[in-house]
């Protein structure tokens, strides 16, 4: 759980608490929350593009041969 309190200038308080944090079991992201917030972490290091084919290959790994799909994204050309 977490709870912060903000106090203002004139004197007033605000307090909020979030129980189960975004991402939490009991408070799942969506499909589209999870790839929104890999990409905006892997912005800094892989494309676009490469980010488009891992996660591709991420979400269709139960479908796959192999694992080679997942780690392919990664071979230098």
């Amino acid at each position: 759980m977490n709870r912060v309190t903000v106090a203002f200038a004139d004197g007033v308080e605000e307090t909020a608490t979030v129980r189960y944090y975004r991402g939490h079991a009991k408070n799942p992201m969506s499909d589209r929350e999870l790839e929104g917030k890999f990409r905006d972490q892997a912005a800094s290091v892989i494309t676009d593009a490469d980010a488009d084919t891992l996660i591709k290959a991420i979400w269709t790994l139960d479908e796959a041969a192999s694992t080679d799909a997942l780690f392919a994204w990664t071979a230098l050309g």
